[in-house]
């Protein structure tokens, strides 16, 4: 699906392909394009009596080591700076190399003396004797001219050897600029490439981000899944494509660094490798991610803002700061490490910033010191760990939520459930109290055998800052094969929230469900393969057809592939989606959209079928024929659930219906007995009068004035304004008008109305009252 909705959004995917190749690219140009100032200069000469004394210089040297250029290289750093650092190194008292003592000798050195600017002040020589007369001295590369002062001891100490000590060499600096070939190494003819792919790698995720959150937020994720997809199977498919999508975007961006000359075969290699395991973090971090949004525009622009401000700002200037050896650097590393958790633009930038400023030496630290705290960002290898642990927390985040962890944890620990109270208990029907208790004293084992869907007690609460609300309030219903439950109700009845719970699509906050002896929350997957599911809202993508989404979710329910073809035309047929079947989805109106919802339902021969108002927007043949569908699907074995406001659907279609007000049952049962029992006698209804200060005059004597005068009568309906009381039909009419007639200026209502009472009438009683 993936695929052909990648190949139909052709300038998304074209953008998405192209824009890090045209970012780098113009980078390199620009780059390119840059003139190197060619200034003039004066020598600056300089001896070592030129430079500030000031400076700690430390000597490492073999203890035994009588060589006299190791030893004039010692006299020479004793007559620029006086008394010296001396440590003299022995292979039988250190085990180690001369190296290796240096710097631990360096660190100890660190901790005795404190030195303000210790990166500045401290030098350090190392000489080592190597096949006389030629000697290698080591320099700490910290401050201005180390390397040259290094170099001037080193050849004052050679010249005295050679010549005698009236001899000394006078050192020079001069600035000459090197031609374009060579100056591709230097920070300003690489920064604006490197820039560049670093905004394009902050604005490369976003199309993937939108992809998922509109799947999500459509629905479409939820349907996947309820056809069978389980979780490894969906991240392991959608993985593999945006991992392969993203590989085609990287690698015009590695061909560009390698044949332009900005990086060499061994830094190509480390880009090559950082940006593979960037593609993998980014992508599972945009999976754990889009848990969190539901518009994907929303989604889009939050991600895009992290990546500029924390995964391009922000590691710029750590990773510069760190560095640049400033003040505070144990506060700029954590801030550092704290945040680089938040999205992996963040080491990959500080990867390029490496790149950029010190290509001749990139495979090792900036600063070898071992008690520098920046060391972390001053590697590249660094940022790869960061990488790989963002990788392993972003795939746990992933997990969790992918396999629902949470719900099964809170399906092993004891619920919390408020029994309130609500003003429509009097409403309830005494069939309903029947089945609830016949559903709740029989044993688990015999209701597993007995009915082939069964749900007890099942309640939802939703928990606020000031109340718990309350969605469905114990429901308790058993169903065998071949039946169909009609769910009638207005909007917000909790018709959907049942049909939400018996697919696990929500929690059960109380009660259960089992589907084939299986508890629909210890084991949602196995369930929801049983379950064709058409909800409220049409959840499909757009991009694709009639046709091939019947395909797609066809071949997600497991019918063979040899089938496929002719289960998916009998469908289109069956649900009349012929001539416009091969049109894109997006073109439907919204009731051709609920064929196609209907059609997803039933492919595929699912035991059961949930139907959340499926003919909502249709014409009067389309339900027709719809209900047809329905009648047929169900003689076939199939068990049905269908939630309407539809009176004469859930009449025509349903075995059983139950309507539901806010959540509560009011009557439940065949309709043929709910015809009978509430189609006798009559409703009278009382007004109430206007009162002085405001509202209604209370109905309260009246209303018990009438219950008491007809024996029988029932409460059924009541508000500030009005009340209904169901009145047996062995009370003759002119009893109950005489009885009314005399009561009127006694009783304080206004006015009374008398109606035969008919179900229809009931059920819209029902479902309007307050």
């Amino acid at each position: 699906m993936k695929l052909i909705l990648f190949c139909r959004g052709r300038r998304l995917s074209a953008l998405q392909l192209l824009l890090p190749f045209a970012l780098t690219l113009l980078g390199r140009i620009i780059d390119g394009q840059a003139g190197v100032e060619r200034t003039k200069s004066d020598p600056l000469y300089f001896t070592p009596s030129s430079w500030r004394r000031d400076l700690v210089f430390p000597v490492f040297y073999e203890k035994f080591d009588r060589a006299r250029l190791v030893m004039e290289y010692i006299l020479e750093v004793h007559q620029v700076y006086g008394e010296i650092e001396e440590f003299k190194y022995s292979s039988s008292s250190f085990n180690g190399t001369i190296e290796e003592f240096a710097n631990l000798m360096l660190n100890d050195l660190a901790k005795e003396r404190t030195i303000p600017l210790y990166n500045e002040l401290v030098q350090y020589g190392l000489v080592k004797l190597v096949n006389s007369p030629y000697i290698i001295v080591y320099y700490r590369n910290a401050s201005n001219h180390s390397d040259g002062i290094a170099m001037q001891l080193a050849l004052n100490a050679w010249v005295k050897c050679s010549l005698g000590s009236e001899f000394s060499v006078q050192s020079g600096v001069q600035l000459h600029p090197r031609p374009y070939e060579d100056m591709v190494d230097r920070f300003p003819r690489r920064w604006t490439t490197f820039f560049f792919l670093s905004i394009s790698m902050a604005v490369v995720p976003l199309p993937f981000m939108y992809r998922l959150v509109l799947e999500r937020a459509s629905g479409t994720k939820q349907l996947e899944s309820m056809n069978g997809v389980r979780p490894y199977d969906y991240c392991r498919g959608h993985f593999l494509f945006d991992f392969i999508l993203y590989y085609l975007m990287v690698v015009p961006v590695m061909v560009v660094l390698f044949l332009s000359g900005l990086t060499n075969h061994d830094q190509t290699l480390l880009t090559i490798i950082i940006l593979t395991v960037f593609g993998l973090t980014m992508i599972e971090y945009l999976y754990a991610l889009h848990f969190f949004f539901l518009k994907p525009m929303v989604a889009a622009f939050v991600v895009f803002m992290i990546n500029m401000v924390i995964g391009v700002t922000l590691s710029t200037y750590v990773v510069s700061s760190a560095l640049k050896g400033k003040p505070g650097q144990e506060f700029i590393l954590f801030i550092g490490v704290t945040v680089s958790i938040s999205t992996p633009n963040f080491p990959l930038t500080g990867f390029l910033y490496l790149l950029t400023i010190q290509p001749s030496n990139f495979l090792f630290p900036v600063d070898t010191e071992i008690y520098d705290a920046s060391t972390f960002f001053c590697h590249p290898i660094s940022f790869i760990y960061c990488l790989l642990f963002q990788l392993l927390v972003f795939w746990t985040v992933v997990a969790f939520f992918e396999f629902k962890v949470d719900k099964k944890i809170r399906c092993l620990l004891p619920t919390e459930v408020t029994d309130d109270v609500s003003p429509i208990d009097f409403l309830e029907d005494v069939d309903v109290k029947t089945i609830r208790n016949k559903i709740d004293s029989a044993h688990k084992s015999n209701l597993i055998v007995t009915y082939s869907l069964v749900m007890k007690n099942l309640k939802k609460q939703y928990r606020t800052d000031h109340q718990v609300l309350t969605a469905v309030h114990n429901f308790s219903f058993g169903m065998y094969e071949k039946e169909c439950l009609g769910l009638l109700g207005p909007q917000d009845a909790g018709k959907t929230t049942v049909c939400q719970m018996i697919t696990g699509e929500v929690n059960i906050s109380y009660g259960q469900v089992h589907m084939n002896g299986l508890n629909v929350m210890k084991h949602a997957k196995r369930t929801q393969t049983m379950i064709g599911y058409c909800p409220q809202h049409d959840d499909m993508p757009d991009q694709l057809t009639g046709r091939e989404a019947l395909y797609m979710f066809a071949r997600l329910g497991g019918v063979p592939g040899k089938v496929l073809p002719k289960i998916v035309q009998n469908t289109i047929d069956l649900t009349s989606m012929s001539p416009y079947e091969d049109q894109l989805i997006k073109t439907y109106s919204s009731g051709f959209k609920r064929r196609v919802s209907v059609a997803i339902a039933i492919i595929g021969s699912p035991k059961f079928i949930l139907l959340d108002e499926p003919t909502e927007g249709l014409d009067a043949q389309a339900k027709h024929m719809l209900w047809e569908v329905f009648q047929n699907l169900r003689k076939a074995g199939k068990t049905l659930i269908l939630a309407t406001r539809s009176i004469e659907e859930c009449v025509t279609v349903c075995t059983h219906m139950a309507v539901m007000v806010k959540g509560h049952t009011v009557c439940l049962g065949v309709p043929e007995r709910l015809k009978q029992k509430f189609s006798k006698g009559y409703t009278v209804t009382l007004y109430a009068m206007p009162s002085d200060i405001g509202g209604y005059i209370d109905l309260t004597s009246a209303e018990e004035y009438v219950l008491d005068k007809f024996h029988g009568s029932k409460l059924f309906a009541k508000s500030e304004s009005y009340v209904d009381i169901l009145v047996p039909e062995a009370v003759p009419p002119a009893d109950v008008i005489d009885s009314l007639e005399s009561a009127l200026n006694t009783l304080n209502f206004q006015r009374y109305k008398i109606q035969q009472t008919s179900f229809e009438q009931m059920l819209l009683k029902f479902m309007k009252t307050d």
